[in-house]
């Protein structure tokens, strides 16, 4: 190394030579400098620029100079905080080995660590010690290891920019004043980050007032970035067709490249794109999302990395920086919706500082074009989103005030706010809201209030253990077709929770069904096939990355300049507005083409300064440029606005452009309404009506639920949601559900800033009453998008939905028993019955039917029958057993067909069967009492 890193001796130099490391860059000897001189540091530079050595590089030497003056004392002087299980695995060796050199060790502790590792931890703790933010929680009331804790000098934060806005980055910010309390010596934290956009708020978050230093590349890696064009998007093409070329496009460029990751938005799109890769054009891919099993990962990683492979389809979960050798180029399959996320992406291709990463977007609609080439704009701009922080988090807060009490056996409230108040989302936090969470705490029995102190309940070790982490667990809901009994699919708890209630339709397996009840405790949802023809299906797209406010306002207003441009005349002007957008001059042209034809059928264009609100029969579409935050504001506001005042129950489907309001019945939704809702939002109490809406929403369910799991109020399964948020109603539980969704997916701030807009006539709106045909472009994306569909093209036929249930009864096997002669017990299925059931044993035709698994049966019967029944639910049954018998005298073979049907009794079925006059009548009458069993199973016994 040269003289400019004379900050390290010639020793420690030369060890660094031997290992590789023969010139550090700028931004590495900057961040040495200021590690070394003990400032709190952040570091930021593109991936690929060397942040992990600059980190640890100064703290090796530090550790390397004690060691050799033999003032080095045993325990953890860093730890390394890491969202991944593990460090890049490709830098962790090779930092292991310096480290070996240099006299120094490290080791990784995280879930899947063995306990023979972890117990060696305990023995010999490693100076450098890599961990994960949900392992460190244990990590700090392990008494052995907060000894060896006690030697921590730095810490260190990996992707600090992913942390941010997350509750895993206030998680960490507690666990490190809990961390610096143990400390003997001043703890320096070190914060690596590959985009900061707003430092002063970077350095805030890490170390709130105390100074920190800013060390970053100035030099931005270059980036080249096409957005290319698939002209099915222009047209009126099927999902189908922009399918089919899209993946021709990217078929084409993985024919052209050596290796190449493709990232999709969600885990379905991956497993989808690659099952057509391989199906289509054969070409041998692999898929590497989070739901794999961690052993399937490597696999791929490893495949990849030794260039066994040449294509992984992947999601968010290769964002980060986990080792998987040489990337060429990057391609994006549909919008990357963030420019942070994009950046991320494309920095994973050419993996060095001095290579331009290379970057391909395939664009899937309209939506997906505008929108990804304003986010590869400012991708290169590095103008990214601003991070949302989540203040005074009561559940993250519940859980390290437990693990306070419980590292030290009994802690007051006064030490526990010293600590929390030096964290930055904490810094407000005042005494009587910490003593209502304490009270609330014990209440819920976490913890125990002994006079001045608080100490561990029984329960709370292991709320502390099994709640470490605050990513939720995602539950998949089981979809059964109640004619055929038979499981459909699959949605996420998400769905359900947000988009489902009594007779909501949805597609699910390429058919519409319509909700027949909604089993939480089992997680099942009741469907039938859907019998209206026109409804609203919200077909599930997983969730999907928030479009940022200023993202959709930019989308707006390039669309509005291209069509006041072209309406005056300025195509050049036009096309160099679109290639500063990196599109190339021939996609400017088809873009400007589409463009021209739409002015020809329209005067206006919904954009960041109109809102188009088309009116239909069923339906209103406001088409605004908002993102995805405000939008779902406004449609929650709305939406609750028309059932509050209109008393009309509505379906909702929002994206980051449009809102879609639904109504069941026709004319309902009339331009009238809008006006009125445009005029009540003006003079409101914006926060307060969000918040009203929101406990009216089933998104608050959902979201209520979770939190109740962190603040350890739910263990296991719950089966009515509604009686918790009853219980809670009013408590830190329900103030922490309004505090992270008002943060997660709502924004009152540009709310606000759009609805002052629309009052000072900045944005305007129009209204016009249209059908489906003669929709706006701009607007049928809310419909067509990702082959989602508004109407139903036709209904189910009645007679194919009664043909399914009939087979499903005749399929079922019941046990039919003579409570004459108590000789005769056979099991069959009920196809197997004759129309007339008879004893062959003593010709009686008054035969009880049952489940075929009924052991009690017989037993009950021959105790009735002697009268020896003397337990009152026994005699109940014998009671239902005679009914039975009954039925069959009279109405032999379709008796037991009705008994056969869930949740239909004696009671009701001889109502049936004295109404149907024919079997189609029956089967129609039981598919009718199933429906009603399944909407009220919760209050019913079988009668």
């Amino acid at each position: 190394m040269t003289s400019e890193n004379s900050v390290f001796s010639r020793e420690f130099l030369e060890i660094l030579n031997r290992h590789g490391y023969r010139k550090l860059h700028e931004i590495q000897i900057k961040a040495v400098g200021s590690i070394l001189s003990n400032n709190h540091t952040i570091i930021v530079a593109p991936t690929g620029w060397g942040k992990t050595e600059a980190a640890l590089f100064p703290i090796f030497y530090t550790l390397y100079l004690l060691e050799k003056k033999r003032k080095f004392d045993k325990g953890i002087k860093a730890v390394y905080i890491t969202p991944l299980r593990s460090l890049n695995r490709d830098i962790f060796f090779r930092m292991k080995k310096l480290a070996h050199d240099l006299g120094l060790s490290i080791a990784v502790r995280h879930g899947d660590t063995p306990r023979k590792a972890r117990r060696l931890m305990v023995e010999e703790p490693p100076d450098v010690l890599i961990t994960t933010p949900e392992t460190l929680q244990f990590i700090l009331v392990g008494k052995r290891m907060r000894h060896h804790l006690r030697s921590t000098r730095w810490v260190i934060v990996d992707e600090l920019h992913e942390f941010m806005s997350s509750k895993r980055g206030t998680q960490i910010l507690l666990s490190l004043e809990r961390l610096r309390n143990l400390a003997e010596r001043r703890i320096i934290k070190i914060a690596l980050s590959a985009t900061v956009v707003d430092e002063n708020f970077a350095k805030k978050f890490l170390v709130n007032d105390e100074i920190a230093r800013i060390v970053k590349e100035d030099r931005r890696r270059m980036m080249n970035i096409k957005v290319v064009l698939p002209e099915s998007i222009l047209s009126d093409s099927t999902w189908e067709e922009t399918l089919n070329e899209t993946l021709d496009v990217l078929r084409r460029y993985l024919e052209q490249r050596r290796s190449v990751l493709v990232f999709t938005n969600t885990r379905k799109m991956s497993e989808m794109i690659a099952s057509e890769l391989r199906s289509k054009f054969g070409i041998d891919v692999k898929v590497h999302h989070s739901s794999l099993s961690r052993e399937e990962r490597r696999e791929v990683e490893r495949e990849f990395k030794e260039e066994k492979v040449r294509t992984v389809i992947c999601t968010s979960s290769l964002e980060l920086g986990i080792d998987i050798g040489h990337v060429e180029t990057v391609i994006q399959y549909g919008s990357p919706r963030q420019a942070v996320k994009l950046v991320q992406r494309i920095g994973r291709s050419m993996h060095r500082y001095e290579k331009t990463c290379n970057g391909v977007i395939i664009p899937l609609s309209i939506d997906d074009l505008f929108e990804s080439i304003v986010l590869a704009r400012r991708a290169i701009k590095g103008d990214y989103e601003k991070p949302s922080i989540y203040s005074k988090s009561l559940d993250v807060l519940s859980h390290q005030i437990v693990g306070m009490a419980i590292s030290k056996g009994r802690i007051t409230l006064e030490e526990i706010l010293e600590k929390i108040s030096r964290a930055f989302p904490y810094r407000e936090m005042k005494r009587d809201e910490l003593d209502d969470l304490v009270k609330f705490l014990d209440k819920i029995g976490l913890i125990r209030i002994r006079g001045t102190f608080i100490v561990p309940s029984r329960r709370a070790y292991k709320y502390y253990f099994e709640q470490a982490s605050t990513i939720p667990d995602t539950i998949r809901f089981r979809v059964i077709d109640i004619a055929s009994g038979k499981a459909i699919g699959e949605l996420d708890e998400s769905f359900v929770y947000s988009y489902l209630n009594k007779e909501t339709v949805f597609l699910l397996a390429g058919t519409a069904w319509e909700v027949i009840n909604i089993d939480e405790k089992d997680h099942i949802v009741h469907v039938a096939p859907a019998q209206d023809t026109l409804c609203i299906i919200p077909e599930w797209l997983g969730e999907l990355i928030p479009v940022s406010y200023n993202v959709a306002r930019e989308v707006g207003s390039l669309k509005r300049l291209l069509f006041n441009m072209l309406k005056n005349g300025n195509r050049e002007k036009a096309v160099k507005l679109l290639e500063k957008y990196q599109l190339s001059r021939d996609d400017a042209e088809k873009v400007l083409k589409y463009f021209t034809e739409y002015i020809k059928h329209h005067e206006v264009i919904p954009c960041d300064k109109l809102i188009l609100v088309e009116v239909m029969d069923k339906a209103i579409i406001l088409t605004c440029h908002f993102g995805s935050k405000v939008n779902n504001t406004f449609s929650l506001l709305l939406s609750k606005f028309i059932m509050d005042y209109y008393r009309i129950n509505v379906q909702v489907k929002v994206d980051p452009y449009r809102i879609l309001i639904a109504a069941a019945k026709k004319n309902v939704l009339t331009p009238e309404v809008i006006d009125g809702f445009f005029r009540y939002i003006q003079n409101v109490d914006l926060r307060q009506i969000l918040i009203n809406a929101i406990r009216s929403s089933n998104l608050y369910r959902w979201k209520f639920y979770h939190v109740a799991k962190r603040f350890g109020v739910i263990e296991d399964k719950v089966s009515n949601v509604d009686k918790l948020i009853r219980i809670f109603s009013n408590t830190q539980l329900e103030k922490e559900v309004l505090n992270e969704l008002l943060v997660s997916k709502f924004s009152l701030e540009d709310t606000a800033k759009v609805i002052n807009e629309i009052l000072s006539g900045k944005i305007s709106y129009i209204i016009i009453r249209t059908n489906l045909e003669k929709l706006n472009p701009f607007s049928k994306g809310i419909i067509h998008n990702f082959g989602g569909n508004l109407y139903l093209k036709a209904r189910i036929p009645t007679s194919l939905i009664a043909g399914i249930v009939r087979k499903r009864l005749m399929n079922e096997r019941i046990r039919l028993i003579c409570p004459l002669c108590l000789k005769w017990v056979k099991d069959a299925k009920i196809a197997e019955l004759p129309d007339t059931i008879i004893c062959p044993i003593c010709g009686s035709r008054a035969v009880v039917v049952t489940k075929y698994n009924d052991e009690r049966v017989i037993k009950i019967v021959k105790r009735g029958k002697y009268g020896k029944l003397f337990i009152k639910d026994d005699i109940k049954d014998y009671e239902k057993y005679m009914k039975i018998a009954k039925l069959i005298l009279i109405y032999g073979k379709r008796a037991a067909l009705t008994l056969a049907g869930r949740g239909i009794g004696p009671v009701t079925a001889q109502r049936i069967l004295s109404q149907a006059r024919n079997e189609e009548e029956l089967i129609a009458k039981i598919i009718e009492a199933e429906r009603r069993y399944l909407e009220t199973r919760r209050f019913w016994i079988e009668q």
